[in-house]
């Protein structure tokens, strides 16, 4: 029987460690899949970031680990105002992988979908407008998403002029060159079922920018009627 003799580093509240010198963490934001998401502030400029730090369990995942890493450097690479700005990718003290991203103000579309119900014509339209402009801007570099879905599509208010739509969680993408990796095993299905192209639903390793697109005429069904247009009452069902 292995016991455990010591707190890890993210076992422990990380409110007012400091991060490479230089980011403070303020308070705990929330979890995702792969980690938790904590509120930042640059020691320098005053900045508020948001700090995703891997989970323990992903640790034991060498793949895991690898594709957080492949996050940041999508994401960054990527450079245009609808994909989340990655500004650092490192390690904790004890080896947790981090990234430093910048700090967005607003909600999710699936947040605004679940309080509206259905949205104008003229409102989706503007999101669907600006959320295909960051994909192919995506895509044009070689990245697609695989998990594209409102959770991951974050609307920032512009103050009085609009909106800003920003795709966040770049987690399981991968560049459309690398067809069989070491990440990405022919049968394994990474992504969100509703949102599934058939072909990632059959685990098919050659995944590309198309899935995305699929994924991005669920969400202008969604928004326009409230709901996804597949259902099931078990993941089975629902494939």
């Amino acid at each position: 029987m292995r016991v455990l003799v010591a707190f890890s580093w993210l076992s422990m509240d990380l409110t007012g460690q400091t991060l490479l010198d230089k980011y403070v963490i303020a308070k705990q934001l929330g979890a995702g899949g792969m980690g938790t998401v904590w509120l930042g502030r640059h020691r320098g400029t005053g900045r508020n970031v948001a700090i995703k730090v891997l989970d323990d369990a992903m640790l034991k995942h060498p793949d895991v680990v690898q594709r957080f890493g492949r996050e940041a450097r999508a994401a960054s690479a990527i450079q245009h105002p609808g994909i989340v700005e990655v500004l650092d990718l490192d390690q904790t003290p004890d080896g947790h992988p981090f990234l430093v991203m910048e700090f967005l103000e607003g909600e999710p579309l699936s947040s605004r979908i679940e309080k509206k119900g259905r949205l104008s014509e003229n409102e989706t339209i503007e999101i669907m407008r600006q959320l295909l402009e960051a994909l192919d801007a995506a895509h044009a570099h070689g990245v697609v998403h695989r998990d594209l879905k409102p959770d991951n599509i974050f609307l920032v208010p512009r103050g009085g002029t609009g909106e800003t739509v920003k795709i966040l969680d770049f987690g399981i993408s991968h560049k459309a060159d690398e067809v069989v990796t070491k990440l990405t095993v022919q049968g394994t299905v990474l992504g969100t079922p509703h949102y599934m192209a058939p072909e990632q639903a059959m685990g098919k390793a050659d995944v590309d920018g198309r899935a995305d697109v699929y994924a991005a005429g669920i969400v202008f069904y969604e928004c326009m009627v409230g709901d996804v247009p597949f259902d099931a009452d078990n993941y089975n069902a629902l494939l």
